[in-house]
């Protein structure tokens, strides 16, 4: 009978330690995620800013090549 326990018992570790994992690389994969929606965001941030001042810049010189950047 020790043995069977034994084996019981290893088995339900390996089934937590699984389950653990598993949780771990899902918290990972979000964690990877999040870092890609910042980089997109802060891309977004630059595009409007180079918009702004390229349409700042037309605004005062009335030059269409301002709007180019």
């Amino acid at each position: 009978m020790p043995a069977s326990a034994l084996v019981a018992a290893m088995i339900v570790l390996v089934a937590v330690a699984y389950g653990n994992f598993s949780r771990l690389v899902e918290a990972n994969n979000w964690n990877i995620h999040t870092y890609e929606v910042m980089v997109e965001v802060k891309e977004i941030l630059e595009n409007l800013i180079n918009v702004e001042t390229g349409e700042r810049g037309f605004a005062l010189t009335g030059k269409d090549a301002s709007l180019e950047p």
